[in-house]
């Protein structure tokens, strides 16, 4: 949320977010099953991130979060009421030279964004896509248990001792 989020309200002055989160079902713990997925969980209820994200971010942001029949993997989508063009030369602007940080619109994935697809890696793709009613959609793919705390260590380390870039 706060990777799609942050330059959205630094370069547009959006003030609230709205997120539709959906991940693979270990993010409900070890005894976590892909019985009965997917479904909507803490439907209206607050979310433990949401603090974490307005401070990120510097909005009020909304998070709907569903889990998914696949074990792995993790996708959050946004809007915001911009191209397509615009949304990526922001991402592209924000995101210049970090390792492992991927922006692409979606026709290059034949308008497909797999949750998954970060499996595995600690890279982050970035899919913006044009709406036909105006706007643009963006999904932030990751892999949730990849980048657990041990990985997120590992890149704090990491900027530590190379920089931001």
């Amino acid at each position: 949320c706060i990777l799609a989020g942050k330059p959205l309200v630094d370069f547009f002055g959006v003030s609230q977010l709205q997120f539709q989160g959906i991940t693979g079902y270990s993010a409900g713990g070890r005894k976590a099953t892909p019985d009965g997925m997917p479904r909507l969980v803490q439907f209206g209820k607050p979310h433990r991130h949401l603090p974490e994200i307005a401070r990120y971010t510097g909005a009020v942001p909304v998070l709907t979060t569903t889990v998914g029949p696949w074990r792995q993997g993790m996708m959050v989508q946004t809007f915001v009421p911009r191209s397509e063009d615009e949304v990526i030369r922001v991402y592209l602007d924000a995101y210049a030279g970090r390792q492992g940080v991927r922006i692409v619109s979606a026709s290059e994935l034949n308008h497909r964004v797999d949750p998954q697809r970060c499996n595995g890696t600690n890279d982050v793709l970035i899919c913006v896509a044009g709406q036909p009613a105006g706007g643009s959609s963006i999904a932030v793919v990751l892999d949730n248990l990849g980048k657990g705390s041990a990985g997120a260590a590992a890149a704090n380390v990491q900027l530590m001792l190379c920089g931001s870039r």
